[in-house]
């Protein structure tokens, strides 16, 4: 339970945090645990006093879909990459979903959510 709540704390910390297992076996969990309660207790204070206090978006409230791409990229600290993944996913499934895998992401999504009615298109052939 200890290393599941770190790990949403401090993602990387299994590396960052030093291990002493001469000293006490428990020792990187502790020192870990420390810092976590840190990030816990200072956390309002820093986005606060810093400028951003912009809401938080929890991975819980993801599409599954866009979750479950992105999820091993963001565990193993590649944040970059499992955003683009997640992006990569949204444009797949709108593509897949309004059967338009002709248009690219920007005029797929400006056609999704235009106000316009809907337009056909004839193909001249």
């Amino acid at each position: 339970m200890v290393e599941q709540i770190l790990d949403r704390l401090l993602p990387r910390w299994r590396d960052e945090v030093p291990r002493n297992d001469r000293v006490n076996r428990w020792y990187q969990h502790r020192e870990a645990a420390q810092r976590a309660v840190v990030v816990l207790d200072r956390d309002a204070e820093i986005r606060q006093r810093l400028g951003d206090d912009a809401p938080q978006v929890s991975a819980a409230a993801l599409h599954p879909w866009v979750w479950e791409r992105a999820r091993p990229l963001w565990q193993g600290g590649h944040f970059r990459e499992a955003v683009t993944a997640a992006a990569r996913k949204v444009n797949a499934e709108t593509q897949n979903k309004l059967g338009r895998k002709d248009v690219s992401e920007t005029n797929l999504f400006k056609q999704a959510f235009s106000q316009d009615l809907p337009k056909t298109s004839f193909l001249l052939v």
